[in-house]
């Protein structure tokens, strides 16, 4: 194909699937709000101030197969062809092996399992169980890694090829999924990833994958302009999947250095960030007792979030991140130097960690933990690393300060306490709760006074006191320091409204505790004076 033929092509997929997002993501946001299918706001996760309207994975789907249908219409004689794949091969463009025809098909299906959770929140085995359909019907199509090629090593997969392939794109469906959590966020990282599948496809020899994903671009760029802050509609689980399984099915397929046989470093650099995302948060949940597809908010927008980025800053940031894993991909491909892509997506992972950007505390968990438990082991001590595991995991589900407040109570048995006091000024009015136990242990008692810190500044403290079972108080204050570093992320994360509508103090009993509620500092000097 000639190169000024090509352009053309590619801005008529451009251009094309443009403007059909548009024009689609009118019609179907109208619709959405008819049908009453809207993402209603949390005060926990779920943040915009009124309901927004999902679906609009059905736009982008539809102005994406419109943006390749209308490079057929633009040169009729695209439409004759030897292999049947988008009949692409009369003019220099193919798709061996049926993979044009099996990614249209992988796409209804999983637009279909994506407007059903949309629409009725399908359990999570039930979104999985679509996932895997949609990635099988790429495999039966031809798009299996049999071989992975790895700094001029080939190593051969075998029959493990299709369960990598199955697992490589359910993964980037998930991975995008995860990151839809900001007005125009998944879009975005979409919009970049795709426009550097494109260039990717062009370096390599192989336009019919660069118009697939210049349609996706197109595609994306139309509705960001529905979908950037403030979003007036939402991609749902149907546009972030279809985004996830695009670029994850032509990341693959446009990294064959030979048939069959991928050059591993290509995809992982171009995907990332999604990816980095993923994989914490799976560390994270795990870690933290809480099952995988358990929502939270450590997600990397979360975290700049609570550093004080505004929604416009984080759509650069995580896009620029993006661009440069993207760029090193294209420069590796172009001084045939597969090292540069590898550098350059090391170099955003550690640049993420060592700014504090994300990842640190996932970071923690896994090389803090076994140092504290090891340290305390060594020296003949034994924390109470499950009961505090549990905690941990309850505290991270609370979405209020009453809920808080009641889960640390309940724990203060298990955990050897008889008295708790919370203070966290951040809320409207300040929130100030004591606890005591009615029956005094005779064990040896620890007192500690561990402040609540967010943002590098002390904003609380949690004040304690206990009885120890062993020679040495140590391990019980060094339980309860990680039981106050995740209580201070989740004051973190909540929001204004939910800590204003928090009482102000919170009596609780519980069996043999008993607690009072304790007055400010100022309301008790009001009473005194009255």
């Amino acid at each position: 194909m000639e190169r000024g033929e090509a352009m053309r092509l590619i801005f008529v997929a451009a251009l094309s699937a443009f403007g059909v997002a548009v024009l689609l993501t009118c019609v179907v946001r109208r619709a959405a709000q008819a049908l009453g299918i809207l993402d209603h706001p949390d005060g926990v996760r779920k943040l915009h101030r009124a309901p927004v309207p999902l679906l609009g994975g059905i736009a982008v789907c539809g102005a994406w197969i419109a943006g390749m249908a209308a490079c057929f219409l633009f040169n009729p004689e695209m439409i004759s062809g030897e292999d049947g794949a988008f009949g692409l091969a009369a003019s220099g463009i193919s798709f061996p092996g049926g993979f044009g025809p099996s990614l249209l098909l992988a796409a209804a299906v999983v637009l279909v399992t994506g407007i059903l959770d949309d629409v009725m929140s399908l359990r999570p085995r039930w979104k999985l169980f679509g996932q895997t359909i949609a990635a099988a019907v790429l495999v039966a199509g031809g798009l299996i890694v049999k071989r992975l090629w790895f700094f001029g090593f080939t190593v051969d997969m075998g029959w493990l090829g299709i369960a990598l392939t199955l697992v490589w794109l359910v993964g980037s469906m998930n991975a995008v999924n995860m990151l839809d959590g900001l007005d125009g966020l998944a879009s975005t990282v979409g919009l970049v990833i795709a426009l550097t599948l494109a260039w990717m496809a062009w370096l390599t020899g192989n336009p019919a994958l660069g118009l697939v994903v210049i349609a996706l671009s197109g595609a994306l760029a139309g509705f960001l302009v529905f979908n950037y802050p403030p979003a007036r509609i939402f991609l749902g689980d149907s546009g972030s999947m279809l985004i996830g399984l695009i670029i994850g099915a032509v990341a693959i397929k446009g990294s064959f250095k030979a048939p069959a046989t991928a050059a591993l470093a290509a995809p992982i650099a171009v995907l990332a960030v999604p990816i980095f995302d993923g994989v914490a948060a799976v560390i994270r949940r795990r870690l933290n007792g809480k099952a995988i597809y358990a929502p939270d908010r450590g997600h990397i927008h979360h975290c700049l979030q609570r550093r004080g980025w505004t929604n416009h800053q984080i759509l650069i940031g995580v896009g620029t991140l993006c661009a440069v894993t993207g760029s090193g991909v294209l420069l590796s491909l172009y001084f045939r130097n597969e090292p540069i892509a590898l550098a350059a997506t090391l170099a955003v992972g550690l640049g993420c960690i060592a700014t504090g950007l994300f990842g640190n505390y996932e970071r923690a968990l896994l090389l803090g933990r076994p140092k504290t438990i090891g340290r305390a082991l060594r020296s003949g001590w034994q924390i109470e690393s499950a009961r505090l595991a549990s905690l941990g995991a309850r505290l991270r589900q609370c979405g209020t300060l009453a809920e808080i407040w009641t889960s640390l109570v309940e724990a203060a048995s298990d955990l050897r306490l008889e008295r708790l006091e919370l203070e966290w000024p951040g809320s409207s009015p300040p929130f100030h709760a004591e606890w005591t136990r009615a029956e005094s242990p005779e064990h040896p008692v620890w007192h500690a006074t561990l402040p609540l810190v967010f943002a590098g500044e002390q904003k609380g403290h949690l004040r304690l006191r206990g009885h120890s079972r062993h020679l040495s108080f140590l391990p019980d204050v060094i339980g309860m320091g990680i039981v106050t570093e995740i209580l201070s992320e989740v004051l973190q994360d909540l929001t204004p409204q939910t800590l204003s509508s928090s009482p102000q103090v919170l009596p609780v009993a519980l069996g043999d505790f008993q607690a009072r509620s304790v007055p400010r500092p100022e309301e008790a000097r009001r009473r005194k004076s009255a």
